[in-house]
Parts: C-alpha cells; sequence; structure tokens
C-alpha cells in the first residue's frame, strides 16, 4: 500500500530494496544469499506497519470505508500482476513440456482467485528442486497477504469500536497464537507452516501491532536511536546471509529478521545513519521497483532455466537481474503509477479491465489444464520422454511407507521366491534400485520386499531436515519386521550417501546444479568433521542384523548427475539443440563428492562378517563413456531426475548386484552361478 504523501518515510522503501534484492539474489543462487527468502518476511512487516497506520488514521477520523480500502488494494496488486501473468503466456508455450503447461494452469488460476499459496502447499516444497522451473511460486505470497487483508481490517474496525486496550490485547492473543503453530510445525510440517495464512499471520500483525505503537517512537536523533536503528540493520543483514533453507522459518528463529525491520521502521530516521543508507536515491528508486520487481524475477529466471537447460551461469544470473529491474521499471512507470492514480483511470475503467483481464486468464488456465498442456505442440519424442519420466516416477513411489499410509509390509512392493526373500532397506535411491533388483533375483528363485522410504536412510539415528522424526519411526519398525522375518536372508542397503556426509546439494562443475540444499542432517557437522557418530550409528546398526542371523549387502552411492535428465533430453529435442554431449558427470568429480560416504561404508565394513559392498560406479563410470559416469546409454535415459535411476537404469545396476551376491554364494551355493530356468 502506498504511504501517506505527509507522512512518507523514505527509509522504509529502502527497507523494501533490501528485502526485494535478497529474494532476486536468493533465487539467482548467489554466494552470501542463502537466507535471501526471508525478504518476503521482512515485505509482511513492511506491509501490516503500513496498512495498519493507514487504517488506524482512517478511522481515527470517521473517514475509512472498505470499498475505498479494497479498491486501494486493487489498484496496488492487480494491474502489474495481471501484466505479469499475460506476458508468461507466450513464454511458457514456447518453452514448457506438456505437463509443465498444464501445471501452469492450474497455478494460473490459483494466482487469479489468490489461494496459491494453497495450491503450491498441496505439493510443492518451495526449496525442492521442482521451484526453480515454476514461474508463479512466488506469488504464494501475495495470496497470503491478501487472504489476511480480508479479514484483518473487519477485525480492525470491530475491535477498536470495543476499545483500543481491547484490540491490542485480542491482535496480541492472536500473534501469539499465530506464532506458536507456525513454530510447532516449522520441523513437523515445514511446507504448511511456510504457506499457510494462519501460521504467517503473525508476521503481518508483528508490523500492525508495531503500527499501534507508532506514536511513541522517537523523533529526535540520538545515541540510543542510532543504535537501535543500526541494530535493526545487523540483524536484517545477519538473517539474509546466516540463514539457509533448513532454518525453520517461519516460526521463533523469524523474529530475527522480523525485529530487525522493526527496529528500522522504529528508529531508522533519516537523521540516523541507517536512515541515511536507506534514504539514498538509489536504495528509494529500487525500493518504489520492489513489487513489480518482486513479481517479474521468479518467471524470468524459470523461463531462462527452461531455455537454458544445461545451466544458468554467474554472468547469465546477472543478466537476468538486470532484465528483472528493467521490465519492473516498465511496469512501474506505465502501469502501477497511472493505476494507483484515480484521476487518470477511472474506478470503473479500472475494475473492467482487471476484471476482464482476470476472466480471460481464468479460463485460459482452465483450459490449459484440460488440454494437458497442449502437447501437439511439442515434438512427439519429447512428449514420450516426459511421459516415461513421469511413470517412472510414480512407479518409485507406490510403494513409499507415509505418515498417511503407515509401514505395513504386507503393502509393500514385493516378487516372490521359493528359496528365501532378499530385502531392500534404504531411501529412495533404495526404491529406485528395486524396481530393477526383484526381476533380476526371480532368475534365482529368490524375492524382494521393499522397506524403503525416501530421505530415510538405512542408519540408526540419521536423517535430513525435515524427515528425521518420521525417519526414526520407520527405521525401529522396519529393522524389527526384517530381523522377525525368517523368509529374509539378505538385506540390500543403499542410499544417497553424499547427503549425510557432505550436508550439501550436489555441483558437477559444469552447470548443473542441484537446485535445493535443504539437505541438513541429523549429524551436527559434515563426516569428513566428525566421522564418529555416523559410525558409531552405522556399526549399531549393522550389529541387529547381524544378530539377526542377515547377511548384508552394502550398495555404495549411485552417482548424482546435476541436470534432470529426462527434462534434459526432451528440451535437447525442443530446441534441437544435438550439439550437446551425451548427459553425465566426470568420473573425478562422482569420487571427490563420494569420497567421504565410501570412507564411511568401508569403515563400516571393516571385519563385519557375512557382508558385502557393491558399488553401482562399476556399472555407470567409464563404461559407457571413458572418464565419465553416464545418465544415459544413447538416447535411452537412465534416471528420472537428476538422480534417481529410472526401471532402465535400475536393471543395469541390479543385474549386477545380483550377479555380485550369487558369487559370494549367496543365492544357492555352488550352483547359484546359473540362474534357475523359469519355464
Amino acid at each position: 500500500m502506498m504511504q501517506s504523501k505527509a507522512h512518507y518515510r523514505p527509509e522504509i522503501d529502502g527497507l523494501r530494496a533490501i528485502s526485494v534484492l535478497s529474494v532476486i539474489f536468493f533465487h539467482a543462487h548467489f554466494p552470501g544469499f542463502s537466507g535471501g527468502f526471508v525478504g518476503v518476511d521482512i515485505f509482511y512487516v513492511i506491509s501490516g506497519f503500513l496498512i495498519t497506520c493507514i487504517i488506524a488514521k482512517e478511522t481515527d477520523s470517521g473517514a475509512f470505508s472498505l470499498k475505498r480500502f479494497y479498491e486501494r488494494r486493487v489498484r496496488r496488486i492487480l494491474p502489474a500482476l495481471t501484466v505479469v501473468l499475460i506476458a508468461c503466456l507466450p513464454a511458457a508455450w514456447w518453452l514448457m513440456m506438456p505437463q509443465e503447461f498444464a501445471d501452469f494452469g492450474r497455478s494460473l488460476v490459483a494466482v487469479i482467485l489468490f489461494m496459491a499459496n494453497i495450491f503450491f502447499a498441496r505439493g510443492t516444497d518451495y526449496f525442492g528442486p521442482a521451484t526453480a522451473m515454476k514461474p508463479l511460486i512466488h506469488t504464494w505470497s501475495l495470496s497470503v497477504e491478501e487472504q489476511f487483508y480480508f479479514v484483518f481490517p473487519l477485525l480492525f474496525v470491530l475491535l477498536k469500536n470495543i476499545g483500543r486496550r481491547f484490540m491490542i490485547a485480542v491482535l496480541f492473543v492472536l500473534f501469539v497464537a499465530s506464532l506458536s503453530l507456525a513454530q510447532l510445525n516449522s520441523t513437523q510440517n515445514p511446507v504448511g507452516a511456510f504457506y499457510y495464512p494462519h501460521m504467517r499471520a503473525w508476521e503481518l500483525l508483528f508490523g500492525g501491532l508495531l503500527a499501534l505503537f507508532a506514536h511513541r517512537f522517537p523523533t529526535e536523533r540520538s545515541a540510543f536511536v542510532e543504535c537501535g536503528s543500526l541494530a535493526g540493520l545487523i540483524l536484517v543483514f545477519v538473517s539474509i546471509t546466516m540463514f539457509d533453507e533448513t532454518a525453520p522459518v517461519p516460526g521463533l528463529l523469524g523474529l530475527i529478521p522480523l525485529s530487525g525491520a522493526a527496529l528500522i521502521i522504529a528508529f531508522g530516521r533519516p537523521e540516523t545513519l541507517t536512515g541515511k543508507l536507506l534514504s539514498s536515491r538509489l536504495a528509494v528508486f529500487v525500493g518504489l521497483l520492489s513489487y513489480s520487481a518482486y513479481l517479474w524475477h521468479q518467471p524470468v529466471f524459470a523461463f531462462a532455466r527452461m531455455k537454458y537447460y544445461w545451466g544458468v551461469s554467474p554472468l547469465l544470473a546477472v543478466g537476468l537481474c538486470v532484465l528483472t529491474f528493467v521490465l519492473a521499471w516498465l511496469t512501474w512507470r506505465f502501469v502501477e503509477v497511472p493505476a494507483r492514480d484515480r484521476e487518470r483511470i477511472s474506478t470503473g475503467l479500472l475494475l473492467l479491465a482487471v476484471g476482464g483481464a482476470s476472466v480471460a486468464l481464468l479460463l485460459c488456465g482452465f483450459v490449459l489444464r484440460g488440454q494437458g498442456g497442449f502437447p501437439s505442440r511439442v515434438p512427439h519424442q519429447a512428449v514420450f520422454i516426459e511421459a516415461d519420466a513421469q511413470k517412472a516416477m510414480l512407479q518409485l513411489w507406490r510403494c513409499e511407507s507415509s505418515d498417511e499410509r503407515p509401514f505395513d509390509p504386507d503393502r509393500l512392493c514385493r516378487t516372490r521366491g521359493s528359496r528365501g526373500n532378499v530385502a531392500v532397506w534404504g531411501d529412495s535411491h533404495a526404491m529406485a534400485l528395486s524396481v530393477g533388483l526383484g526381476p533380476a533375483l526371480t532368475l534365482y528363485d529368490y524375492g524382494s520386499i521393499n522397506y524403503s522410504s525416501s530421505s530415510c536412510l538405512p542408519i540408526l539415528g540419521a536423517g535430513w531436515f525435515p524427515s528425521i522424526r518420521k525417519c526414526d519411526q520407520e527405521r525401529q519398525r522396519v529393522l524389527q519386521s526384517i530381523v522377525d522375518d525368517a523368509s529374509i536372508k539378505i538385506v540390500v542397503m543403499a542410499g544417497r550417501w553424499p547427503l549425510i556426509t557432505e550436508h550439501k546439494s550436489f555441483d558437477n562443475g559444469e552447470g548443473g546444479v542441484e537446485l535445493t540444499s535443504k539437505l541438513k542432517a541429523v549429524f551436527a557437522r559434515p563426516y569428513s568433521e566428525m566421522p564418529d557418530p555416523a559410525l558409531a550409528a552405522m556399526k549399531a546398526t549393522l550389529a541387529v542384523l547381524k544378530q539377526g542371523g542377515k547377511k548384508v549387502v552394502l550398495v555404495g552411492a549411485v552417482p548424482e548427475v546435476g541436470w534432470n535428465v529426462p527434462a534434459m533430453q526432451a528440451r535437447r529435442i525442443m530446441n534441437s539443440d544435438n550439439a550437446r554431449l551425451t548427459i553425465s558427470t566426470r568420473v573425478d568429480v562422482f569420487k571427490q563428492r563420494t569420497r567421504p560416504a565410501a570412507a564411511l561404508l568401508r569403515s563400516a565394513a571393516t571385519g563385519a562378517p557375512n557382508l558385502i559392498q557393491f558399488e553401482p560406479a562399476t556399472v555407470l563410470c567409464d563404461t559407457v563413456i571413458p572418464g565419465r559416469c553416464a545418465a544415459e546409454n544413447g538416447t535411452t535415459a537412465l534416471y528420472f531426475d537428476d538422480n534417481h535411476l529410472n526401471p532402465e537404469g535400475s536393471r543395469l545396476v541390479a543385474d549386477a548386484l545380483v550377479k555380485r551376491i550369487a558369487s559370494a554364494g549367496w543365492l544357492g551355493g555352488a550352483s547359484a552361478s546359473r540362474p534357475t530356468q523359469k519355464r
């Protein structure tokens, strides 16, 4: 909302500049902005403060009108948003795969209805790798804000009529309740805590409560005011530079950036050093463009990542930031400013324009969804690759245990064998391996049972945020089930070991960077710095299996790729980019990445009876391409994303794994090297 000219505070526009730049640089993956996502939280404090100031002033003078309030919201939000949504349509038509385009249509409907946060909460982790390709993911924050402002003005007026003290007390209780819900869910349900309005309302209420005490803000410069405003600036920058996606925000930790913003608003007058910095012409100018810049940045980066699918270089990222602000200035100058002027554009004309555009966009969204993203505009082979990857992903998750579907061995995917069973235990990498392992074992008349669950490594007490609690519960059930089942002779333990040893996502060094870092393991520091707890946990797990009389196969790390393999293949076809090399990872990069994990497995296996090790790299690395770990064989993908084997890749690795088990004599003694003939 625009600030009153009589009470215009340029330093607040400067704070807006910090907020929007932190978000943009976070999405650009610039170093030093790992916590840039808190820019949205700071925006909420600013918004809650300014709008509460306006409502309080108008109610005091008897001039408050809900009609005028919502008209201002329409003028502030909808014209620029509508322009950006319309501009996204041709880019999406040109660059998106059918499923992506259909999902874009669904998100378009959600944005128009101001339900984007609810839509994305149903299955999109804001910090997940898929987010980078979603042009409208950032509109979740607009939906939260508008949902809040559907309720807040009515509540404010009602409470104020009862009494100011009562109003402040009720708003404070709501603030504490919302913050408590956010804190409770920040680890147990982080996606819900991030998106849902009742767990974000406290941030807007924080600004609102601040506004109710604005009359007590100091108006003269003093050492106390200087220190307060400077402390606020420090808190904001600490949050932006020191937080990362593992930070449980929103929650109590979110009070750090919000308190920083509040101190700047309360003490950062133009006379202070902080105020002078934030009131500079450049800071104010960026602040004025902040809304349009926020609207443009995510589509610009998302579509660029689709076009330059092999990786956005740092130089290109800088260029995209420049483009974002060029578009922001044009939108601010020719859309935002005129739309806010009632004398230039009447309310009727404005509503007719944005209303008509909104209806048209809604229809577009429904059509895109109904037509499945118009697959006819994309080469058939690219459509087939996308569908095959989707099928492989669904096949992988069909057996996973989850909070909604409690662990039950009888429901897990399994094959049958009269000689015994092999249990596959681990995370989603183990699930991917089980797809090929089952058929390979049937040749020896052994069955397989998949006991794997996403993000849950087969080590007691190990996992990564936010799945640790779920994993701890399931591991105990899995171990007990495996030990109690006499038909299980062998346990194959597999997982994405580098996550627990390295605590960071994968960068292949050639432009392929896994676009998430929410991978903080339960162990406090990487294995290379603190090996003992990880090794002790692994040995404790193996000891339980040994006591149960089980033989164990430790499967090493599957090479990570950094690029989404099917998406790369499909976009290579769409761009007729035949010059691109076969998708693969350098062997030296793979070895460097997995060295600590390999050391962990070797140390755990040393001296352990009835245990063998197997490395998928013996199948995938230095075989198809010398010096490279292959992610495709010819034109056939071996992965369904950037790190999970698809059925084709799983069969290749599983066949070699079963031969390794058979050579140890574990599948039927001397005759094990000859598979049982099936009739």
